[in-house]
């Protein structure tokens, strides 16, 4: 089975195998363009499993025999928006509104 090489924020380079050391996540759909997914990895020094983007490299990983995860992404988040996105000054009226109440 084939090693590969991943770099770990804490301590630079790890080695591991795809098929069964890499966890791939993957939405059902992009999201103004870009897919977002992502792999997890352990790290055997740093202990947490690292997270890292897979926008490029989702077929290879796939082709490696990695474990495709769908995440699920709930319908708010699929919505048409119109207008700006909320601001500080929206939410610091909102809370000015809410004190009132």
């Amino acid at each position: 089975m084939m090693a590969v090489r991943f770099f770990c924020d804490g301590c630079q380079h790890v080695q591991i195998q795809p098929a069964c050391d890499l966890d791939l996540y993957v939405p059902p759909v992009e999201l103004d363009g870009v897919l977002g997914a992502y792999f997890t990895f352990p790290c055997d020094c740093c202990g947490p499993r690292e997270e890292s983007v897979a926008e490029d490299i989702v077929t290879k990983l796939m082709l490696a025999g990695v474990v495709c995860h769908v995440m699920d992404i709930p319908k708010e988040a699929m919505e048409k928006h119109e207008g700006p996105p909320i601001g500080w000054d929206d939410l610091i009226e909102l809370h000015e509104a809410l004190a009132r109440m």
